[in-house]
Order: structure tokens, then sequence, then C-alpha cells
């Protein structure tokens, strides 16, 4: 039993140091996010030619929603149409669960040349940032993904643990339980032959 409970945090273990990782990926996004405000958005979506940097952003933000396939500029603008809600789009996203299909789609965005902080700054500051998103989601998210398995198997091991600890407890209770009446026994048979050897003593007194 002791085996599998150790078994079960060992494995916790090397889940949560793995998990630890992605943490700094993730705060990376939130601090983009949080560095953008809503006349930065505002700036940004009322561009009517944006440099075409600025489009590769927003492309992979869109294909990381979900649309695969109109991501034109006007569809982005549509997208920034509510900057508060465009933020707080960000904010909350899951970056748990991104399809590896859209991930696909933006692996040859996110590995252009150009396509960094520095880079995009030149261009805007709120591309800037929401290419810091982008690229920090899609690293939390690979992360997280090589720790998923980990975490599972922490979760059916503690699981496993918890079960044979329980298994373990009712056994036990039974053995107390067992020996308690034991020990009964024990101490009966114990009074009748301390009776019967004063019966064989009194006998014995008698005779002499």
């Amino acid at each position: 039993m002791n085996i599998i409970a150790a078994a079960a945090n060992a494995t916790k273990a090397a889940a949560n140091k793995e998990l630890e990782a992605a943490i700094p990926a993730m705060k990376k996004a939130e601090e983009a996010v949080n560095c953008l405000d809503v006349k930065a958005v505002q700036e940004l979506k009322s561009l009517q030619n944006p440099p075409a940097d600025c489009l590769l952003v927003t492309k992979a933000i869109l294909i990381l929603k979900g649309d695969r396939k109109n991501h034109t500029w006007p569809n982005a603008q549509k997208m920034m149409n509510n900057p508060k809600a465009f933020l707080e789009s960000l904010k909350t996203f899951d970056g748990n669960n991104i399809d590896e299909k859209l991930l696909g789609d933006c692996a040859p965005i996110i590995a252009l040349e150009g396509f960094n902080t520095a880079n995009m700054m030149k261009k805007s500051s709120a591309a800037a940032s929401l290419c810091t998103w982008v690229c920090s989601i899609i690293e939390y998210n690979r992360i997280y993904k090589n720790v998923k398995p980990l975490m599972e198997s922490s979760e059916a091991a503690e699981k496993l643990s918890n079960e044979k600890l329980a298994e373990l407890a009712i056994v036990l209770e039974k053995v107390r339980v067992i020996v308690e009446k034991v020990n009964e026994l024990k101490k009966k048979l114990q009074e009748a032959q301390d009776e019967k050897q004063a019966v064989v003593d009194n006998a014995n007194n008698l005779a002499s």
C-alpha cells in the first residue's frame, strides 16, 4: 500500500514540476493582454491599410479563435469591433485546449522570422502585444499538453492509492475486531484455567 501511495506522490510531483514550466508562458500571455487597452485596440482596428505583419498577427488570432477560412482585415476588424470584449476574450481564452488543427494552421505564421514582439513594435504597439500573446499562449499549450498525460497518470495513481488505503482501513478494522475477540477468548480461557487451578488447589488442601 505504501509503495502505491509513494508512486502516486512521485508522479504527482513530476507533473507539478513540469507544469511549473508552463506558468511563465501563461504569465507572459496575461501581461501582453494587460499591456493593451481599449484605445490601443481601437487604433489598430481603425487602420485602413495595416502593415502586412499586423495582418499576420490578427490572422493568427482569428485562427486560434476557430476561424480557419476568413482571415481578411475586415474580418479582423469585426473581431476587434468591441475592443473591451475582444480583450476580455483573450484574457479568458482556454489555453489548455487548443485544437491541433488550429495549431497546425498557426505554425507557419509564428515560424516567420518577423513574427516577434520587437519587429511588431515597429509597426504597432498593439500588434506587438498581440504577437506576444499568440506566441505565449501557444507555448503554454505545448507545455500543458506534454504535462497532461503526467497529470492524468498522477490523478489515476492517487485514486488507486486512496482506494487501496480505504481497502487497507477495512482490513485493519476487521483484524482489530478479530484480535479483540481473540483477546477476549484468551481472557476467558485464563479465567477458566485459574478457576480450575483453584478447585485443584482446594481439593489438594482438603486431602492433606
